[in-house]
């Protein structure tokens, strides 16, 4: 990761419009120049944040007029949001060991290379893969909307953090590629955290669910 500084994004303020299809992004502080790198940077970080929901776009204004004034690029209006971005899930963890799903710098083709490529660190990067040596899938099939996932008989797969871990990172890999179930065949276990793997699983709304308590 390159130095990143986002500090300006704490006077951001957001707003739903009244259809809840467009976010909008209201920047009062002036943006640093930012690398190129950097500002694609930027732009996934919003997209990955606002994915997940219902939003199609995200407006910036600045001062009450539309559009944002970068140094580098000039004027940034309107930004189409990309739900199914086709990438894989990685573990994060930080320097005080919470543990996070994170996806992948890289777009894939197929939901089959994405998983693929999830066995392997990628370089560059904090990512570190959440499919071990140990987690042989011997075939992945579509059908429909649903992804289903067979893994070899001497594949084994417990109910325990590293497997939870991999089951949360192949669903959202699963939705990035907009499929809304997962069948896991040939599990060793039918229990893995709070998945029952004897039926198909729903992918969940968002990676990194955080319980608020009361």
């Amino acid at each position: 990761f390159t130095s990143f500084d986002t500090s300006y994004l704490d006077q951001v303020k957001f707003k739903e419009q009244k259809n809840g299809k467009k976010l909008t992004i209201q920047v009062n502080e002036k943006i640093p120049e930012l690398s190129v790198e950097d500002f694609e940077r930027l732009k996934n970080v919003i997209n990955e944040t606002f994915k997940w929901g219902s939003y199609d776009s995200v407006l910036f204004i600045s001062d009450d007029e539309s559009g944002v004034e970068f140094e580098s690029f000039g004027m940034l209006a309107d930004m189409a949001i990309m739900h199914q971005t086709q990438k894989g899930y990685y573990l994060y963890e930080s320097s005080d060991g919470r543990r996070f799903l994170a996806p992948s710098s890289e777009s894939y083709e197929t939901v089959q290379e994405a998983i693929k490529m999830m066995k392997v660190k990628e370089s560059g990067t904090h990512l570190q893969p959440i499919l071990s040596d140990d987690t042989k899938i011997e075939d992945i099939q579509k059908n429909g909307k649903e992804l289903i996932i067979q893994f070899s008989s001497s594949a084994n797969i417990e109910n325990k953090p590293e497997d939870v871990l991999m089951v949360e990172g192949l669903l959202l890999t699963a939705k990035d590629f907009g499929f809304t179930k997962v069948k896991f065949k040939n599990a060793s276990t039918t229990k893995v955290g709070a998945y029952d793997l004897s039926k198909s699983v729903q992918v969940p709304y968002a990676p990194n669910p955080i319980t608020i308590e009361s």
